[in-house]
């Protein structure tokens, strides 16, 4: 059976482009499995494209590549990376109860469809977040507060049994009382604790936007 990256490397060979194949398979080989990326995926992806995310998921733990994937809250992400299609109809907020079961589920649907799809994936909803994780709902939180209360043990152990971790951005406190917290705020925590090489969201708009809601034409890294 031909391995993921050995498929990579076939397909450039075939379109004359072999070397540059192999610079990037070694670079992404090099690279600690659960470093690869942080991937943000909005509601409105999750919704109408699961089953192609899936495809490409279960492409890339065919690579022995496993993206760090944080779903969307669909309601209050608390940052305006991945707003809500602009045509879609304006939704009373769901109490948190109905919103954390309808995590659950799309967190299970997207497991689901990477198994089928032939790859690995793991739900992943509390547990890499402490007891005393800080509400981040507040347009001004700072995401930076959120990284102390982080915990890598479970997305470790995932990708150590070759499962990409899905993670639902669910918190519980001391007193068992579970709550949604901002999906956008969790993943560049998880940035700032993994240090990925990548962090991408995935989004049925055009591009990421700004605080006026207009479209970041280019981004500059410093």
């Amino acid at each position: 059976q031909v391995r993921g990256f050995d498929q990579v490397i076939d397909f450039f060979s075939n379109i004359g482009a072999r070397r540059e194949a192999e610079m990037y398979v070694k670079m992404f080989r090099d690279v600690v499995p659960w470093r690869f990326a942080v991937v943000l995926i909005s509601a409105d992806t999750l919704e109408g494209s699961v089953r192609e995310v899936a495809l490409d998921l279960a492409y890339l733990s065919g690579m022995n590549l496993y993206p760090v994937i944080v779903l969307d809250n669909l309601q209050g992400t608390g940052g305006r990376l991945v707003p809500r299609n602009s045509g879609s109809e304006e939704q009373k907020e769901l109490p948190q109860g109905q919103r954390i079961r309808k995590l659950a589920r799309i967190n299970a649907k997207l497991v689901d469809e990477v198994h089928a799809a032939g790859g690995q994936a793991a739900g992943i909803f509390n547990e890499i977040f402490s007891l005393r994780t800080p509400p981040a709902d507040d347009p001004e939180f700072d995401f930076r507060r959120m990284v102390e209360h982080l915990t890598l043990q479970p997305i470790r152990k995932a990708v150590a049994k070759r499962h990409i971790p899905v993670i639902s951005p669910v918190v519980m406190d001391r007193g068992g009382v579970s709550r949604v917290v901002s999906a956008e705020k969790v993943s560049k925590a998880l940035c700032a604790r993994i240090k990925p090489q990548k962090f991408i969201v995935m989004s049925e708009r055009e591009g990421l936007v700004d605080t006026d809601g207009k479209l970041i034409k280019n981004i500059i890294l410093s």
